[in-house]
């Protein structure tokens, strides 16, 4: 329950983060600002604050995961290296789609109904893409679905995890579908919540699989 309610509650500060920025000006207002007591260009703005984020959720991973083993890149994506991953590449991801959306506005090019489609769209696609990886998680993989039962049992979390990712990317198929005939704002609101309610229902569900389980054995 503790992790719904912290996935909730980073889904909203982010959204209020990227509204703001988005649609009042006042995030180029201070990134601007800021670059200029850096001494770089205002073009530089939009991405001192999702840079710094990202060496900073890098440093983070790197202190509780350390530097990954292998060759390099060659030896493919680890998933227990995956928060490390996420930290190089949030940043500057999120950096170039505040910059691009920046240039098309200066254009005419795009208004804030476009950014909001295009939030959206990423948002499902996100989500598309975790209800697959969730589908190959292993048991007690730093990054999956947790429940004091998923984490008893293996063929319970193989079941939860098996259902939440099948879940997802349902879901996130008809937000996508859903997109070309709502307003973007209301499918992000939507799609969003519909997941909060599957992964309480996967928490609650977890528990009767393991009680089920747990009976079977006796």
């Amino acid at each position: 329950m503790k992790r719904i309610i912290g996935l909730a509650a980073t889904i909203v500060v982010v959204a209020l983060i990227l509204g703001l920025w988005l649609s009042t000006g006042t995030g180029d207002s201070i990134a601007a600002k800021s670059a200029a007591k850096l001494g770089l260009s205002p073009a530089f703005g939009p991405y001192i604050f999702p840079v710094f984020g990202g060496l900073y959720l890098l440093l983070v991973s790197l202190s509780k995961h350390g530097w990954p083993e292998g060759d390099g890149l060659s030896r493919g994506v680890s998933k227990s290296r995956m928060p490390m991953v996420m930290g190089l590449l949030f940043g500057p991801l999120l950096a170039l789609l505040l910059q691009t959306y920046s240039g098309l506005q200066q254009f005419d090019l795009i208004d804030k109904n476009g950014m909001m489609m295009g939030l959206a769209i990423l948002d499902v696609l996100f989500f598309l893409f975790m209800g697959n990886y969730m589908t190959t998680v292993t048991w007690q993989s730093r990054i999956g679905f947790r429940s004091p039962w998923t984490m008893k049992s293996e063929q319970v979390w193989v079941k939860s995890h098996r259902i939440l990712g099948r879940g997802l990317v349902v879901i996130s198929f008809l937000a996508l579908v859903l997109l070309a005939f709502m307003d973007p704002k209301t499918v992000i609101f939507v799609h969003i919540g519909t997941i909060i309610g599957l992964k309480l229902v996967v928490y609650l569900n977890s528990y009767h699989l393991w009680r089920k389980a747990r009976l079977q054995s006796a």
